[in-house]
């Protein structure tokens, strides 16, 4: 896209304001009625923008990745903040297993760099981000659109 721009201009607008309420609506959208997502009550929140990121980190928790680049992906500039999310996981079980079962192929393989596995034809999740470079970009704050 960014070819047929002529290299100009966002190739994705990122919308700067109400990231989490976004979210919800377009969970919503997609058909996800999880209550607890969308709860907002003395016991419970709703999904907010953030906790996909603490979620993510604490999956490569859960999968045994290196510490440090998990404190590196997930741009935290004290490690105790990512020991935080290491105890969580040991806490849990965690360590060396695959928190989520392979993708299937209708969704891998819309990405040309995503290539399935000789078993089950199927891509891991811990093949996908690996493989693929999917840990997450450090964009400076308040960017309000991707050119890559």
């Amino acid at each position: 896209m960014k070819e047929e721009a002529d290299g100009r201009g966002c190739v994705v607008h990122v919308p700067v304001s109400k990231l989490a309420e976004r979210l919800r609506e377009h969970l919503r959208a997609a058909g996800v009625r999880r209550a607890d997502l969308f709860a907002d009550d003395e016991a419970r929140k709703p999904l907010g923008f953030h906790d996909l990121r603490a979620t993510a980190v604490t999956w490569w928790a859960l999968r045994g990745d290196e510490p440090l680049a998990i404190r590196q992906r997930a741009g935290h500039a004290d490690f105790a903040t990512t020991q935080l999310y290491l105890r969580e996981a040991e806490a849990a079980g965690g360590g060396g297993e695959t928190p989520f079962p392979a993708l299937p192929n209708a969704l891998v393989l819309l990405s040309p760099t995503v290539v399935p596995s000789a078993s089950e034809g199927a891509v891991s999740s811990e093949k996908t981000e690996r493989e693929t470079g999917l840990e997450p970009a450090t964009p400076s704050l308040g960017s309000s659109c991707s050119t890559n």
